[in-house]
């Protein structure tokens, strides 16, 4: 957009009757978005006659020229919206920011997405907004708000060898909104998919938010940002569908859809990951509305078992945790909500070797309280049957799904002995002496010494006078 000011000003000062007035002459092209205003100068004389009809077309002259001045700035930062798909399987290093929101580097293979808008709508094909070859580790990092729409599944199509990757992190909390609106019948059990076939996708940061599922040859890897998944308008669509690993260390996570939330089905070749779902950090909630569908699901065609060591979980489904083939093991978890869970909370198939590890619970804080307990004589306080009482409730062997039920027993001991009192005892005055009382104390006992002494040797003198008295007469 260019805007080219050129004002000229006249005015006497000399004369306060002069009125200096500005009428632009405006040539206005819209599809250049240029705006040139050339003002036109008059110059009245001391007595001016303007008929009002003048004054009128200035008004709207002026009001005119603002109009289109607003207008022109508002387009200046416009962009076009995309209707083609983006191949960059054919496309060199290009950069249309400004234009389209979109910038590819061949050489890093890093897609640069900022503002942009993708609209395709061909509806004969399975055109995607953006495809890609799996056999490249390619980094999509977005700022600002991108919404890509494709008329057909999916918004990210990959084709080729299957060993690359498709990474999503963001800068200045970018969010992404992919979004199809019709699927392929053809896809069978799992259509209405917004990614299809990365090899391996990784969700780092941002938030992305798709009305369409996730379906990955290889493995889907969660270590931050937020991800919003509705795919419940899709028949049989799994929230995210990856043929060999699920993990998840971080982030924000809700999927709502009609299948499993989160499925590994396993391949026909080599099981190189076993362990199928990992889960151990994050706050996750998993949603699946089909009847007699859990929120996760491993293990259809390979053995996979799933691991939960950590992290917020919600589930919400008929079952909740399903693996036909594998081990469900429940390490740890900051918590873990199943009250939307309408039947089993695990299940397993009737396949040999398949078993459900749920990790013992913490009985610490009861032992703590317990030993506590036992260093009290039970003698010295009014009652005790309180204590007693705590202690005998205890039960052995919960795990740590009830956790939450083994600390309350402890906490139940602990508040018994707070609330123990002390029986009365005789009151004894165990003050000490001081050392001028003792002094004070032996007086009466050398009184009486003295006394004895004294009361001796006047019997004594008094024997002696008597018998010289007696030897003076004879």
């Amino acid at each position: 957009m260019i805007v080219i000011f050129n004002e000229q000003y006249t005015s006497n000062l000399k004369d306060k009757n002069n009125i200096k007035s500005l009428n632009k002459n405006i040539d206005f092209y819209k599809n250049n978005v240029i705006i040139i205003c050339k003002p036109i100068i008059y110059s009245f004389k001391e007595e001016i006659n303007m008929k009002k009809s003048n004054i009128l077309k200035m008004v709207v002259s002026m009001s005119l020229s603002v109009f289109l001045i607003f207008i022109g700035m508002t387009n200046v930062n416009a962009k076009t919206t995309r209707t083609e798909t983006l191949d960059l399987t054919n496309q060199n290093t290009e950069d249309k920011l400004d234009e389209e929101g979109w910038a590819w580097n061949n050489e890093t293979k890093t897609l640069t997405l900022k503002d942009a808008n993708f609209e395709i709508t061909d509806t004969d094909t399975k055109n995607p907004c953006i495809k890609f070859s799996e056999s490249d580790n390619i980094t999509v990092i977005f700022e600002g708000t991108n919404n890509l729409t494709a008329d057909k599944e999916s918004v990210f199509d990959g084709i080729g060898e299957k060993n690359g990757s498709l990474t999503f992190q963001s800068t200045n909390n970018g969010i992404l909104n992919l979004k199809i609106k019709t699927y392929h019948t053809q896809d069978g059990g799992n259509c209405g998919n917004a990614i299809n076939y990365p090899y391996n996708l990784n969700i780092k940061s941002g938030t992305i938010n798709s009305n369409g599922g996730f379906l990955v040859d290889g493995v889907v890897s969660i270590s931050g940002g937020n991800l919003n998944i509705d795919s419940r308008n899709f028949p049989k669509n799994k929230g995210i569908y990856a043929l060999r690993q699920v993990n998840i260390t971080g982030g924000n996570i809700d999927v709502k859809s009609s299948g499993s939330a989160i499925m590994v089905t396993g391949t026909s070749g080599e099981n190189d990951y076993p362990d199928g779902i990992i889960i151990s950090g994050g706050n996750i909630n998993l949603t699946a509305t089909d009847a007699r569908n859990p929120s996760i699901y491993a293990g259809t065609l390979q053995h996979k078992n799933i691991i939960i060591n950590g992290g917020n979980i919600t589930l919400n489904s008929d079952f909740g945790i399903y693996t036909a083939k594998g081990v469900i093991s429940v390490n740890d978890f900051d918590s873990f909500n199943v009250d939307n869970v309408s039947l089993d909370v695990f299940k397993i198939g009737e396949v040999e070797g398949n078993e459900i590890k749920i990790q013992n619970a913490d009985y610490s804080k009861v032992d703590e309280a317990i030993n506590k307990a036992k260093k009290l004589n039970k003698n010295d306080y009014v009652d005790f049957s309180a204590v007693e009482k705590a202690i005998a409730s205890v039960v052995r062997g919960k795990t740590i799904l009830d956790q939450s039920e083994v600390d309350a027993m402890g906490d139940a001991i602990n508040n018994a002995i707070a609330s123990l009192k002390l029986k009365a005892k005789d009151i004894k005055d165990d003050t000490p002496k001081t050392g001028i009382e003792n002094e004070y104390s032996v007086i009466p006992t050398i009184v009486t010494i003295v006394f004895l002494a004294g009361f001796i040797l006047l019997n004594v003198k008094n024997y002696y006078k008597r018998n010289k008295l007696k030897e003076d007469n004879n």
